[in-house]
C-alpha cells in the first residue's frame, strides 16, 4: 500500500499543477476578454452620444407653418436622403408610388 501511494501521490500533484496552471490561464484569458468588451460597450455608448449631439447642433430644427401647430417635431434632416430637384424646396418634395 505505502509503495502505491509513493507512487501515485508525485503524479497526482503534477497533475494538480498543471490543471491549476492552465485554469489559471483560461480564467486570466476570459477576465481580459469581460474587460475588453466591457470597455468597448462603454467607448460605444458615449461615440453614439457624441455623434447625437454633434448631429443636434449641426442640423436645425424644422419649423411648420400655422396650420400644423399640433406637430412639433425636431426632424434630423439625413444627408443621403434620396434624389432629390436641384430646385425643389423641402415642402414641395412627395413620394410618388408606382403602380
Amino acid at each position: 500500500m505505502k509503495n502505491k501511494i509513493r507512487f501515485i501521490l508525485p503524479r497526482l500533484i503534477g497533475l494538480t499543477l498543471v490543471v491549476g496552471i492552465i485554469s489559471f490561464f483560461i480564467v486570466t484569458i476570459f477576465k481580459i476578454l469581460a474587460m475588453l468588451t466591457l470597455t468597448l460597450a462603454i467607448g460605444a455608448l458615449v461615440l453614439s452620444r457624441i455623434r447625437k449631439k454633434a448631429m443636434r447642433k449641426k442640423v436645425p430644427t424644422q419649423r411648420f407653418d400655422s396650420t400644423d401647430q399640433a406637430i412639433r417635431l425636431h426632424v434630423a434632416v439625413d444627408t443621403a436622403s434620396g434624389i432629390v430637384p436641384v430646385g425643389a424646396k423641402r415642402a414641395q418634395v412627395a413620394i410618388i408610388p408606382i403602380h
